[in-house]
This record gives C-alpha cells, structure tokens and sequence, in this order.
C-alpha cells in the first residue's frame, strides 16, 4: 500500500491556525446569531403584548394596529385644539364679567357716594325732618339693591 507523504511542519501550523481561526469566526458569528435571534424574539413578544394590551388580537398586522393608533392621535390632537378654543373662550368671558363685575362695583361705590351726600344735605337742610327722609331714601336704595 503507498504511503502519502506527510506535509511539512510550517504548512501543518499554517493550516491549523487556518482552522483556529475559522473556529474563531464561526463562534463568533454564533454567538452574533444568537444574540439577533434573542432581540427579535424579544421584539416580537413586545409587539404581542402591546397588540394584546390594547385589545387586539395578537395575530392582527402591526401596521393595522398603528394605522389606528394614527387615526386615534389626529383625533386626541382635534379633541385638544378644540378644548383649548373653549378655554380661551370661557376666558375671555371671565374677563369680561370680571370688568362688569369691576364696573358694578365702581358704580355702587358712586351710588353710595351720592346717597351719602344727599343724606347729609337733607339733614343739614332739613334738620330732624330730613335725617328720617334720608334714613328713608337709604333703606330704599339698600332695598333695591338686594332685589337686584
């Protein structure tokens, strides 16, 4: 039976740290497969859960569940402007019935104002006659007043 001769020793190390280093490689890119199958294993139960989460079936198409969610956003975002057209509204009518209130207010104090100064001019004028008639005129207007 021949014999094949035997390689050299330098081609021997040459070829097993060929070998090594396709070893090397082939781990290597084991383990970056591993790591890519765990990630979209762990994406695909994140998109599980949410999809469960927000009511829908599992199985349905991602990109139904978004296109949903779009539609949902614009509406929030419709729902928001209006809102905030009401709130300026509201607040402007708070303005102005603060100013009316204010305006209520300033004139009261001027009624009180001229009220007082008839009241002194019909005691002075009149004397205990015109004290009761002012003390009259004061119970009128207070009168009023709490009905209006």
């Amino acid at each position: 039976m021949p014999t094949t001769p035997l390689p050299p020793e330098g081609e021997i190390e040459a070829l097993r740290a060929e070998r090594d280093e396709a070893d090397r490689r082939a781990g290597e890119l084991a383990r970056k497969n591993e790591h890519l199958e765990d990630a979209a294993q762990r994406r695909a139960q994140w998109l599980w859960q949410a999809k469960k989460d927000l009511g829908y079936d599992p199985d349905i198409s991602f990109d139904h569940v978004w296109a949903e969610v779009l539609r949902g956003r614009t509406k929030a975002e419709a729902d928001v402007e209006a809102l905030h057209g009401r709130e300026q509204h509201l607040t402007e009518m708070l303005h102005r019935e603060n100013e009316a209130r204010v305006e209520a207010e300033a004139a009261n104090a001027r009624l009180m104002e001229a009220m007082f100064m008839i009241a002194k001019e019909q005691c002075t004028t009149h004397g205990p006659a015109g004290h009761r008639r002012a003390i009259e005129i004061a119970r009128q207007a207070l009168d009023q007043e709490a009905e209006g």
